[in-house]
């Protein structure tokens, strides 16, 4: 049946894997994972930044999902611990009902997650996102000339996470379209404080560097480019008040084993 949905290209609804964790997925034509998403193991898509992510989430208590897309990394991080609270961010329409969907699918994480309608960024106010009309809506923008087929918009309100009163954060995953380092910015309290793992999206140099400057301040030791292709980097800090230091320990011997250079931050 599911084969011949599939050929029909009508919604299908399924157990999804992410390395040796299961849950419930819909997918259908619209969604930039819809061929990846019956693959083993998603078809390796982002396969060292998930599956690390995966790790970290098995001891992580709070996590933030920030550009949650179709809710992949939430529902990763939910099936990975029993007790975890994922607070997951999406601000486009389409994404945030997608997620939303994925997410109720899997009544065993009821009570655990809450998605908030809503871009991050370094201070709030209205904006506008700019989006494919016709795409699979994985790739949406603040920046107005991220790329030029981004041509549909919608209005969207922008926060901080600072400004959520959020506390103790154990892990961050930001997918943000060149617009992390400002969620970084706008999270510098938190970061301090928390000293989370987070995993970050850094296409251009300059963003990067910002990014890297926040983190800097934030008391963190180093970045790692940990997919290239993705531009996926992952923040380490040393901060022995940090209740993630194993964490930040196996992202480092990850690094270690795996010859990823660390930039450091000092």
């Amino acid at each position: 049946m599911r084969d011949i949905r599939q050929r029909l290209k009508l919604p299908i609804t399924d157990i999804a894997t992410s390395g040796d964790l299961q849950f419930k997925y819909r997918t259908d034509i619209r969604d930039g994972l819809y061929l990846k998403a019956f693959r083993p193991d998603f078809g390796q898509w982002e396969q060292v930044s998930r599956h690390l992510f995966a790790e970290v989430s098995r001891s992580a208590r709070v996590v933030v999902d920030v550009g949650a897309y179709s809710g992949i990394y939430s529902l990763i991080a939910l099936s990975a611990s029993d007790t975890s609270q994922v607070h997951a961010f999406e601000p486009l329409t389409n994404n945030f009902n997608r997620t939303k969907r994925n997410l109720k699918l899997n009544p065993i994480f009821d009570g655990r997650w809450q998605l908030h309608k809503c871009a991050l960024g370094s201070n709030s106010r209205l904006d506008i996102i700019h989006f494919e009309p016709r795409g699979t809506n994985d790739t949406a923008s603040l920046k107005k000339d991220y790329r030029a087929n981004l041509t549909a918009q919608e209005q969207v309100r922008v926060t901080t996470l600072d400004d959520l009163n959020l506390e103790d954060i154990d892990l961050i995953k930001i997918d943000a379209e060149q617009h992390d380092h400002h969620v970084i910015h706008g999270a510098a309290s938190l970061i301090r404080s928390s000293q989370p793992v987070i995993f970050f999206e850094a296409q251009e140099h300059e963003s990067l560097h910002s990014s890297r400057s926040h983190l800097a301040a934030c008391g963190y030791w180093g970045t790692a480019l940990i997919d290239e292709r993705k531009h996926i980097h992952v923040a380490i800090s040393k901060s022995k008040s940090s209740k993630m230091i194993a964490g930040h320990q196996m992202i480092e011997q990850y690094c270690v084993a795996a010859a990823k250079p660390v930039f450091a931050l000092s």
